[in-house]
């Protein structure tokens, strides 16, 4: 929640105003609704039928965050370049 001082963030998926927050992401409530995240009920017969349901889910967003670094690295290599005199 923000306070009185902070005023609220952007939603990271469009940009509305809020305060809500996700595990550290501004997101707007239609934004939230629209992510699809499975109930505890849904998660819980994932786990039942696949023990490993949450290390797969650990490395899986470990792959992510990999990928993502090297993207942005990138994109700011590109940046840079573009942006230094020649």
């Amino acid at each position: 929640m923000t306070s009185m001082t902070n005023p609220p963030t952007k939603c990271f998926n469009c940009s509305q105003k809020t305060d809500n927050t996700l595990y550290g992401f501004y997101v707007c409530k239609p934004c939230e609704e629209k992510i699809g995240l499975m109930s505890k009920e849904t998660i819980q017969q994932h786990v039942d039928k696949n023990k490993d349901f949450k290390k797969e889910a650990q490395a899986k967003l470990a792959v992510l965050e990999k990928d993502y670094a090297r993207k942005k690295i990138k994109l700011l290599h590109i940046i840079h370049q573009t942006s230094s005199p020649q």
